[in-house]
């Protein structure tokens, strides 16, 4: 009697999701690895291998498979995007043992490699419709799988009915203010609606302004549930709508996301590059609420970037060009979904310390913001995240703990579901009093983990 297939893992890395895409199309097309593997004249075990994510597949064989298993190319199509991740199955799996024993410290980077940015994202991302097959075993908890987002025709879930065109601008707006609140079950099925209407609807007017800001949100849900290759598409989605618009603002909007997807991908240096440029586009904009907003956001962005490579001058340099911006905007500014103000600049002075490895300093500055003075509570969530760990490599365990607490009350979707809080936990189990352990292992409960 044959063996059950073992498990798969797609989740792990880039290499392992491609391996359980291959035994998806294999299967569906009734054909075991011995029989696949004499179809391409390959070895069974390298199919195997490649299956359980322990072989890279060549360009080569990734045609060969796409037309025995007659897939309409989606191997070949995905190859590229999985390359280009630094997350490879086994590296990841490195990665995560040694951060689960540590509280995430200053990384410095050094410059970053362009080779590995230099596959062209726009042509392997164009007419990526045909890729629904292929993400078909990742779903996250509230109803809807995130991929079906990007890929597949949304039925079940979501609500039949259609949307009157002038009903979508007010549902994108909810689902950007669903995003901000950290309710983001919410946020994916209010973004089911409108692309489902989008997709069945023809001769919207406003339709690349829609699709330009709704798959920029979508980008950030993606990033927070670390997948980082479909927030990559997402992005990119939404830059091509925005750029369809031919509005600066609605393209500086969108570069926001393509900028948190290069860093994400490793790739901080050109994503500065890229946030900075594209700010500087912007001056030729009329002075609006709206071209502060979104350019000082921009800049803040490349500042994170900047941070990411160890490049601190830079990043407070950046920072005190943004801050000078805000001056030009309300407290409570929101425009563009960008909460760019006053506050949210020392909001990032105080993750800038923590990154620099100056827990206290970062903690005299978090003592500096009202959080009244902060509207959204994603960015609320953000920063005692960041104080939650600066306690913590401060040696002050109680207070983290408290912190995280508090996190928890304020946002428990994106306490669930960030992986630098699942790290801290873990950090904070392995190295606190035993008088502290029922509480975080509490902690540890409620965050979903067992």
């Amino acid at each position: 009697m044959a063996n059950p297939p073992k498990d798969l893992h797609p989740e792990q890395g880039p290499r392992a999701w491609f391996g359980a895409e291959l035994r998806y199309h294999r299967s569906a097309a009734g054909l075991s690895q011995a029989q696949l593997a004499r179809l391409i004249y390959v070895s069974e075990s390298l199919i195997g291998k490649i299956e359980k994510g322990e072989r890279s597949c060549t360009e080569a064989l990734a045609r060969s498979l796409d037309q025995a298993l007659d897939t309409g190319g989606v191997l070949s199509r995905a190859l590229p995007l999985v390359r280009a991740h630094p997350d490879n199955s086994g590296e990841s799996g490195r990665a995560e043992a040694k951060s689960a024993s540590e509280v995430p410290q200053p990384e410095y980077l050094g410059e970053d490699d362009e080779a590995g940015i230099a596959m062209n994202r726009r042509t392997l991302l164009t007419g990526a419709t045909g890729w629904g097959a292929l993400f078909a075993t990742g779903t996250r908890p509230g109803g809807i799988p995130l991929s079906e987002l990007l890929f597949a025709d949304l039925r079940g879930d979501v609500e039949d009915r259609a949307v009157h065109p002038h009903e979508l601008r007010s549902l994108v707006s909810r689902a950007k203010t669903d995003y901000q609140s950290c309710r983001l079950h919410s946020a994916q099925r209010t973004i089911a609606r409108v692309l489902t209407s989008l997709r069945s609807q023809d001769g919207i007017e406003t339709r690349d302004f829609l699709l330009a800001d709704v798959y920029q949100i979508l980008s950030g849900i993606l990033l927070k549930h670390g997948e980082s290759a479909l927030a990559t598409i997402a992005a990119e989605r939404s830059f091509q709508h925005a750029d369809q618009t031919g509005d600066h603002l609605v393209i500086g909007s969108s570069a926001r996301s393509m900028t948190h997807v290069l860093m994400r991908s490793g790739h901080a240096t050109t994503a500065s590059d890229f946030a900075q440029r594209h700010a500087a586009e912007l001056d030729q904009e009329p002075e609006s609420t709206d071209r502060h907003s979104v350019q000082g956001a921009l800049l803040l962005r490349a500042a994170v970037a900047e941070v990411e490579t160890g490049a601190f001058s830079a990043a407070f340099h950046l920072l005190d060009n943004a801050t000078a911006i805000a001056k030009h905007v309300a407290p409570d500014n929101n425009v563009r979904g960008t909460g760019f103000n006053q506050t949210n600049t020392s909001v990032h002075a105080v993750h800038f310390h923590l990154r620099a490895g100056n827990a206290g300093k970062a903690v005299e500055q978090a003592r500096s913001i009202d959080l009244n003075r902060i509207p959204l509570t994603e960015r609320k969530a953000g920063l005692s995240i960041d104080v939650a760990t600066a306690f913590a490599q401060w040696g002050k365990t109680e207070k983290a703990i408290d912190t995280l607490l508090f996190t928890k009350q304020l946002a428990p979707e994106e306490f669930s579901v960030r992986k630098d809080v699942e790290q801290l936990i873990t950090h904070l189990q392995q190295t606190a009093p035993k008088t502290m352990k029922p509480a975080i292992g509490r902690l540890r409960s409620q965050n979903g983990n067992t």
